[in-house]
């Protein structure tokens, strides 16, 4: 069955506030897919799909053409996507020209579970579950027919419903009319005027009940996460200006910093066998197959942790340098230990309100930042050793199937660099990623409260983490590791990316951070 389909994706998604500082609200994760990829799924390939592009436009474009290079899809600049005389309905005259014929319309805020019913009749879809707020229009149904769709904060009546945004409009002409015959109420009614148009002439419009999920507002986004959730879904952090989204067996990596992509690109020729080929890659992402193994995280087994030990040895192919590079390889490792660091902490302080006034971590005495930096031995911690490098390398990065292990989410750069980094840098990732587990966080399992001068924490730890630390050091050890030197390290990252995290779970890693150099200095 062919038919056309509009998605409209050129609003602000202002409700969702901070999340759609850097993409689009039709790019919002919902168990690591974007919410645009849940509605795609919906429809026949042989549909075509019209996709008016507005706010962060460019990056839907960007992901649509890469993930779906065979779909039938238009894009349809919007240039007035905000202020005045913008709205969903002058989004749809946009549009207009190539719906001049039955079509779907779809609200990119709107999820579901059903199917795509017939689409040889009027329909519109509805919520049987009533909301606890006035934030919806209802639509009045009467023997399963719409009789009007009423505007937000009408008075809840027994047959009035929440209309959800999805509708099957078979007569187009009357639709079309009506938005132009009328365009001070049409733009900012959108569709649901169109509909209230053909209504007026007496002609049917079925309604039909959906599972509804509205990821147009935090709260609802939030429901809606809950309700998606998989059983085995990746423990992903997400952070402003970074995503990496699954679907199918297709991993998308998106950044708003189009060097970043562009250096992950060319790092694949320096880490070939040990992450995924890229299949395609645009400005601001890029796209590998998915490789079949699970996640490090989850397998919960000590003796895999020593194989991934002796393998991650082979990894780390050694570079030898000569004098004058070596000096700039050091040079690399100041510019990425401290300059950054400082750098990164003042981007907390900036970020979250906080200032270096920290003397207690669970009612013990430490040094305040400014003092732990000038306590550090620099000479030494920048003397690094050159590898093949990861860059990113903890148990969420590593998967595991038969004795085969692949990295992913590989680093872009060692201070500029591309092509080695430092060992202890990825050794000390691995050690940051064994104190704090990805699941514990998601699950927010951990407490902090920072006070003035003062921080306490608390954080939940599995029995894994403690064998997988244990059986580190004693790695380390042998290896002739200065395990002084990873444990700074360590601090150092925790540190680093405490700026890039949601509050609260940043004042847990600036108070890790600071504890474990002070303990190390």
């Amino acid at each position: 069955m062919s038919y056309k389909v509009i998605i409209p994706t050129a609003g602000l998604g202002s409700r969702l506030g901070k999340l759609t500082k850097n993409i689009n609200k039709s790019l919002i994760s919902v168990s690591n897919k974007p919410i645009i990829s849940w509605q795609f799924e919906k429809f026949n390939d042989d549909c075509e799909i019209i996709i008016p592009l507005g706010y962060k436009g460019k990056i839907v474009k960007e992901f649509l053409e890469l993930v779906y290079p065979k779909r039938k899809i238009k894009f349809v600049e919007i240039h007035n996507f905000e202020g005045p005389n913008s709205g969903l309905g002058h989004t749809l005259l946009k549009c207009e020209e190539y719906l001049k014929e039955k079509f779907i319309f779809l609200a990119c805020d709107c999820m579901f579970k059903e199917k795509i019913p017939d689409c040889n009749t009027n329909w519109l879809g509805y919520s049987s579950s009533i909301p606890k707020n006035n934030n919806y229009r209802m639509v009045e149904i009467t023997n399963g027919q719409a009789r009007k769709i009423h505007e937000k904060d009408q008075k809840q009546l027994p047959n009035f419903y929440p209309y959800i945004g999805i509708c099957n409009i078979i007569n187009f002409e009357l639709f079309w009319d009506s938005l132009r015959n009328s365009l001070d109420r049409s733009v900012e009614e959108g569709e649901a005027f169109g509909i209230n148009a053909i209504l007026q002439k007496n002609i049917e419009f079925t309604v039909l009940p959906f599972t509804w999920s509205d990821t147009g507002s935090l709260k609802g986004l939030e429901d809606t996460r809950i309700n998606y959730k998989l059983k085995n879904e990746l423990n992903i952090l997400e952070k402003d200006n970074e995503h990496i989204w699954f679907i199918d067996n297709k991993v998308v990596k998106f950044s708003t910093d189009k060097q970043f992509i562009q250096n992950r690109v060319k790092r694949v020729s320096f880490l070939k066998g040990y992450v995924p080929d890229i299949i395609d890659y645009s400005e601001n992402m890029y796209l590998y197959k998915k490789f079949k193994g699970e996640v490090f995280s989850s397998l919960n087994d000590i003796n895999k942790f020593k194989k991934l030990l002796i393998f991650s040895k082979k990894f780390w192919k050694k570079y030898e340098l000569e004098n004058f590079k070596y000096s700039e390889f050091e040079n690399f490792c100041k510019t990425f230990y401290k300059d950054k660091t400082i750098q990164r902490t003042k981007d907390f302080y900036k970020n979250f309100k906080r200032f270096d006034n920290l003397d207690y971590i669970n009612g013990i005495k430490v040094n305040r930042f400014n003092s732990i930096m000038g306590l550090i031995n620099w000479e030494d911690i920048c003397k690094g050793i050159p590898v093949r490098f990861h860059g990113d390398f903890h148990f969420e990065n590593i998967l595991f199937s038969k004795n085969e292990f692949m990295f992913i989410d590989w680093r872009q750069d060692f201070g500029g660099h591309l092509e080695y980094g430092d060992i202890y840098y990825d050794l000390s990732k691995l050690l940051h990623g064994i104190i704090v587990n990805h699941s514990i966080i998601k699950q927010k399992k951990f407490k902090v409260d920072w006070n003035k001068n003062k921080l306490n924490y608390s954080i939940n730890k599995y029995e894994f983490q403690y064998d997988c630390e244990k059986v580190f050091y004693d790695w380390l050890d042998k290896e002739n590791f200065n395990i002084k030197k990873v444990n700074i390290i360590t601090g150092l990252i925790f540190l680093n990316i405490a700026s890039l995290h949601h509050y609260p779970y940043c004042l847990l890693l600036y108070g890790l951070g600071i504890e474990k150099l002070d303990q190390n200095v």
